[in-house]
């Protein structure tokens, strides 16, 4: 590994996993979304530090690929950089083995800077990209597109966003949606199946006590024994939607 690229492990606890004894798809994220801001962090750019700059990063795009998930009392070891940084976002990259090097899971991500009190997209200030040299290898060479949309959902959950849901810039957490999308796939599905893929789109924030549509479609794909479903995320009251993914799940 290269100086820069930055390593986090995590011990696998109980908490963490499913029936299966299996980290969720949950704690996936968790691990790449700490690591990502103890990498800000050890570059002199913290949480708080953003806030009082008046700035914060937010996920935008998600494309995550799980070839194996850890058990419980194992080791994840997450490496992750930044492969690129244009005018308006940055692309991370994410990488996740055993202390062996045995793939798990790996990830591209695509990262907006906002205005903290308009959250409204923002140059990246100079200061920033100096303070993380690109590191020109590419996980999943994957370029983002656009999701299609929901025609004929088989299946519609509602959720109420609760304050244990908020994260520190008090908008609903990422990890939030994919559990939503997650939680409206057919429970039979659930029993046979596991997540392999997973893209996800954010498109708007969530807030306090807002009542949430996850709205699920299965998609044909004749010649590929995989599952796929599309999942829209709306805000009830007006219709507005808040993210839009795309899952595959493959059999346990």
């Amino acid at each position: 590994m290269t100086e820069d690229i930055f390593t986090n492990e995590y011990p696998v606890r109980s908490y963490e996993c499913g029936p299966n004894r299996k980290v969720t798809i949950l704690s996936i994220l968790n691990y790449m979304q700490d690591t990502a801001v103890q990498h800000s962090r050890d570059r002199g750019f913290s949480i708080e530090t953003l806030i009082r700059m008046g700035i914060t990063w937010v996920l935008y795009r998600i494309r995550l690929d799980i070839h194996h998930y850890p058990e419980w009392n194992s080791t994840v070891v997450v490496n992750t950089w930044p492969y690129r940084l244009e005018a308006l976002y940055a692309i991370r990259e994410f990488r996740l083995t055993n202390p062996q090097g045995q793939l798990f899971a790996h990830a591209t991500t695509q990262w907006v800077l906002v205005d903290f009190n308009k959250m409204r997209p923002i140059r990246i200030p100079d200061e920033i990209i100096k303070k993380f040299p690109m590191v020109q290898r590419r996980e999943i060479p994957y370029e983002f597109s656009h999701l299609p949309k929901i025609r004929d959902p088989i299946m519609q959950n509602t959720f109420t966003v609760r304050w244990n849901d908020l994260d520190s810039n008090k908008h609903v957490n990422n990890t939030k949606f994919v559990e939503w999308c997650a939680e409206s796939i057919p429970p039979d599905e659930h029993l046979k199946l596991e997540m392999d893929s997973l893209e996800i789109a954010f498109r708007k924030e969530a807030h306090y006590g807002e009542h949430i549509l996850s709205s699920v479609e299965r998609v044909q794909n004749p010649g590929n024994d995989k599952t796929v479903f599309l999942h829209q995320i709306k805000r009830e009251h007006d219709g507005i939607v808040l993210a839009q993914a795309r899952t595959s799940w493959r059999e346990r």
